[in-house]
């Protein structure tokens, strides 16, 4: 059954792409000069291929996405996990977890700005703002929901605690933990734009900044066209390894 599905669901989705494309030039059609159409985005992002902006962009970019979701990885998930097994710690962090979470990233750039200036460390604090807080969470409602049942199992053949987190709550977390570092991703990308439109430009950031000074639409929506692309493909990455681990749950909770 999935062998068929498979070919269908790409179909599917490859119409769905050139529907996209003719809506678009039609669009641009009727817009005139506001929107470029689809034929001259696909132009334009071949000049900034062939001219190696868009390496360079990306090259930039990406050093400061990868940085900081890796930071939010390594500080979110033992952070959610210590979070959930300490009752009193999470009693007391907890509330101040989703307060800072709630705050939007973009609000706390000026006091970034005061406190780093604009270089790389500042970017990368923005981009960890904005990835480690879904991590964290995710981690520590994994680690919160652990069956009891598991638990007193573990206890009963005489484990100790660095046993307990080895074979039943990190196992057990996984699923979640992969859950909020999808999340993470989308917004590290989120976070990585920002600190390159409101920080120093640099990267993407500084190709967007220079196509809607010079009207240039094509450049602009060929950028976001990369960054959309990037999203789609990071985000399905990270969606086949969610589901490929949702059997760890599966098995532990049955």
């Amino acid at each position: 059954m999935f062998a068929t599905e498979r070919p269908a669901r790409w179909s599917v989705y490859a119409l769905s792409l050139v529907v996209l494309a003719v809506v678009w030039q039609l669009a641009a059609i009727e817009a005139g000069t506001l929107l470029a159409s689809f034929t001259e985005t696909m132009a334009r992002l071949a000049e900034l291929v062939s001219s190696g902006e868009l390496g360079s962009a990306l090259w930039a970019s990406g050093r400061i996405f990868l940085t900081g979701l890796a930071l939010s990885i390594v500080l979110g998930l033992p952070l959610g996990l210590v979070f959930a097994r300490f009752p009193l710690v999470t009693a007391a962090v907890e509330t101040y977890v989703y307060a800072l979470y709630a705050i939007p990233v973009i609000t706390l750039v000026p006091f970034i700005l005061a406190g780093l200036g604009f270089d790389f460390r500042a970017k990368v604090l923005v981009v960890v703002l904005s990835a480690i807080f879904p991590i964290l969470i995710s981690a520590m409602e994994g680690a919160r929901s652990v069956p009891g049942r598991l638990l007193d199992v573990a206890h009963s053949y005489g484990s100790r605690e660095r046993q307990l987190w080895a074979d039943v709550v990190i196992p057990y977390t996984v699923p979640y933990a992969i859950t909020g570092i999808k999340q993470g991703i989308a917004g590290a990308l989120v976070g990585t734009i920002i600190a390159e439109l409101f920080l120093n430009a640099t990267g993407v950031g500084d190709l967007l900044i220079r196509a809607s000074t010079n009207y240039d639409s094509a450049g602009a929506l060929a950028v976001t066209l990369v960054i959309s692309v990037i999203a789609v493909s990071l985000m399905g990455a990270s969606g086949a390894v969610e589901r490929r681990y949702a059997r760890w749950r599966e098995g532990l909770s049955g």
